[in-house]
């Protein structure tokens, strides 16, 4: 190697943060504005397999936390995603508060329980979901799935009742994710990346490490 690349190569590229505790984190970092996450383990839940997440996912997402977390409580962006793992995830990006986030993150499987979404608005969730599940994939993508096809065993019977779970997901089905959301009683973790005066505004019991 050329000695600036050498010298590239040998320096930090990326920082490494190990966990602090086994409980909620917050890192204090030089910003006016926190980064929320929280992570729920749902692997014990009877449908967190289920493609139908893919519609709750986004009603979650555009509906319940564009509202309360983005438009009310004044975040640039925020989504819900649940995978195939059983690992559920909240975040909130440049986001002025902290606990009322966290709140709202644990209040979504309540609010879902009883979504009122009208049959229009659940069809243009379920049109958007197959839309990104069939969405051509360039070749990396490609790749990468048929990589977790073979070492699952995913076939081309379960791509199509995935498709169909999506294609027949109804209020009801929803409504049923969201009770197990709500009721999941697997463990929750919260991390905080935001500026000092946030964190220590926050009521809630984070384990603090400063990385300024």
């Amino acid at each position: 190697l050329a000695e600036d690349e050498l010298a590239y190569s040998q320096g930090p590229t990326l920082l490494e943060v190990e966990p602090i505790s086994c409980g909620d984190e917050a890192f204090i970092i030089h910003s006016d504005v926190a980064y929320c996450a929280e992570a729920i383990d749902m692997s014990d839940t009877r449908h967190f397999r289920s493609k139908r997440w893919s519609i709750a996912s986004k009603a979650l997402s555009l509906d319940y936390l564009w509202n309360s977390v983005r438009a009310k409580g004044g975040a640039y962006d925020c989504s819900f995603h649940n995978g195939k793992t059983g690992l559920a995830s909240f975040d909130s990006f440049s986001d002025p508060h902290i606990d009322e986030t966290l709140e709202a993150f644990d209040k979504a499987g309540a609010w879902l329980c009883d979504a009122d979404l009208t049959e229009e608005e659940i069809d243009g969730y379920v049109i958007s979901a197959i839309a990104a599940f069939d969405k051509p994939s360039k070749g990396l993508d490609h790749v990468l799935s048929q990589s977790h096809e073979h070492l699952f065993g995913w076939t081309l019977e379960d791509k199509a009742l995935e498709r169909e779970e999506i294609a027949s997901c109804t209020i009801e089905d929803v409504r049923v994710l969201g009770k197990e959301l709500a009721e999941c009683p697997g463990a929750r973790c919260a991390v905080v990346l935001a500026g000092r005066e946030l964190i220590e505004q926050s009521e809630h019991e984070f384990v603090v490490e400063e990385l300024v």
